[in-house]
């Protein structure tokens, strides 16, 4: 996989940032391999960015928390 990025990096190399770093080796060397997947060229390492999105829906529903924090009032209005 390395040498297909290598030439697309060589066709592109505006779209190819090297200033990022690899979180893995530490080294300046990651690429965009394609849309949403980034490629370190020095260790492989490999991240698709399209999965590891994080929004506001991410955690538990409105309606669970709300629940939860009911029932913990009537426990303690009942009990005490």
């Amino acid at each position: 996989m390395t040498r297909k990025v290598l030439e697309q990096a060589d066709h592109y190399p505006d779209t190819h940032p090297y200033h990022i770093e690899c979180p893995r080796c530490g080294r300046h060397s990651v690429v965009l391999y394609s849309e949403s997947i980034y490629v370190c060229l020095s260790c492989n390492w490999e991240r698709d960015v399209s999965r590891h999105h994080h929004s506001r829906g991410d955690g538990p529903p409105a309606f669970l928390v709300l629940l939860a924090l009911a029932t913990v009032i009537v426990i303690v209005t009942i009990g005490g």
